[in-house]
């Protein structure tokens, strides 16, 4: 499955955001992992799944996620 890649950078945090299709339909969901600073915060809706990983607030994983259609 193909995967897209961005990558955000305002000259002092760097964050990651993949996009992928998923194979199976599933409800909604969200994982979020906290490794030192780094936050990896995954969420998945209908038939995308979408990974932000950076050392970011949670809420501003949870927004850059949910701006992505």
């Amino acid at each position: 499955d193909p995967v897209s890649y961005i990558m955000l950078n305002d000259g002092i945090v760097r964050v990651s955001v993949y996009v992928s299709t998923k194979q199976t339909v599933l409800a909604e969901q969200q994982n979020i992992i906290q490794r030192g600073v780094t936050l990896i915060y995954t969420k998945q809706t209908e038939n995308i799944e979408i990974n932000v990983i950076g050392v970011i607030p949670l809420l501003t994983a949870e927004k850059i996620a949910a701006s992505i259609e």
